[in-house]
């Protein structure tokens, strides 16, 4: 029998019988207890949704599909990913310690089909041709670009991702659309690049991840990564409140007490340099470093006519160019040192 969950963006979703023991697996309800924007609540108090509820979403996009490994590929898909988002995936990386999300997925993959219709080998033959759920128009991104500007109130994510479904197909790997459907993804893209900059790129945003990467990195320290990949957002709290050092940083984001940036720079050598002179005068505890990525990348996105998305959009090329030329690197330090830190920082620039 199927069951039926009330979701805020999508309305009823239906969830047949097949799925239903994955949605019920503590593996999978511990993404009710996974922030889908990690600490960007701070600026939008209302992104307090959670991995569960865009699960269940990507999921409910990915019937129109019909494809039921690409819907249980789509259930799943975050199921391997650690708490506060990807700033636990950025720490650990910085840290020079090896974690993916998708091996993490597997190594619960036994468990979590356990009682199902479907195979560990089901699932892996459901990543390998995965373009549907990750791919530039894949319905992970088709929910959270709406649901993350419905919870921010950033309301810019709306678009016809039914007829945009309807009017794609994958092939060897490729997205490929009809002519029909550029506008509808001119449409995405304008969304994205603004959630971008409004919420994922935000300064106030960037600053407390970097604050939290940091309390993260001394975490590590103490910490097998696999321990602090496979809690929640309450248990990795924890973890930090029971470490003095790392207790800092976490209590300061928590009370918005936040660094102030004191260097920008479109160079990453040079913001390296800054932060290493300011963390020799001031000390590791009062320097962090950080960047502002880019949103749009390689467009894998092409019309039936055998022409690639960018070349047909003069709009999409321009989001795409513009969003590289917002990539910046930062420091900042904590804010009583801020003067200090302007003040060297000004003999560098000298």
């Amino acid at each position: 029998m199927s069951k039926y969950l009330r979701d805020p963006l999508h309305g009823e979703i239906r969830v047949p019988e097949e799925f239903l023991p994955i949605v019920d697996n503590p593996r999978f309800q511990r993404l009710r207890r996974v922030r889908q924007l990690g600490v960007s609540s701070l600026i939008y108090p209302g992104a307090t949704h959670t991995r569960f509820l865009h699960s269940i979403g990507t999921f409910h996009i990915s019937r129109s599909i019909h494809k039921p490994l690409m819907s249980l590929y789509a259930l799943v898909h975050d199921v391997g990913h650690p708490p506060f988002s990807h700033v636990v995936e950025s720490a650990i990386q910085k840290a020079g310690r090896k974690f993916d999300h998708e091996k993490n997925l597997f190594s619960h993959a036994r468990s979590l089909l356990a009682g199902t219709v479907f195979s560990t080998k089901d699932l892996r033959r459901a990543v390998e041709q995965g373009e549907w759920v990750h791919g530039d128009l894949g319905v992970d991104r088709l929910d959270y670009i709406p649901r993350d500007s419905y919870f921010t109130g950033v309301k810019i994510g709306y678009f016809d991702w039914k007829r945009l479904l309807r009017l794609t197909r994958v092939r060897r790997g490729k997205t490929i659309i009809s002519p029909k459907a550029v506008d509808i993804a001119e449409h995405f893209f304008v969304a994205r690049f603004i959630l971008g900059s409004s919420v994922y790129m935000h300064k106030t945003n960037l600053i407390a991840e970097a604050m939290v990467s940091k309390a993260i990195s001394i975490l590590l320290e103490e910490h097998p990564v696999r321990e602090v990949v496979n809690t929640d957002d309450d248990g990795l709290a924890a973890m930090l409140v029971g470490n003095e050092r790392a207790a800092r940083f976490w209590s300061m984001v928590q009370e918005r007490k936040l660094f102030k940036m004191v260097g920008r720079f479109d160079d990453e050598g040079r913001a390296r340099e800054a932060y290493e002179l300011l963390e020799g005068k001031l000390g590791w505890d009062s320097v962090i470093e950080g960047e502002r990525g880019r949103w749009h990348r390689d467009v894998n996105i092409w019309l039936d006519t055998g022409e690639n998305l960018l070349d047909s959009s003069p709009l999409i090329n321009s989001l795409v160019d513009a969003d590289r030329k917002k990539q910046y690197y930062f420091v900042a330090v904590e804010p009583r040192r801020k003067r200090m830190a302007e003040r060297i920082l000004r003999r560098l620039k000298a």
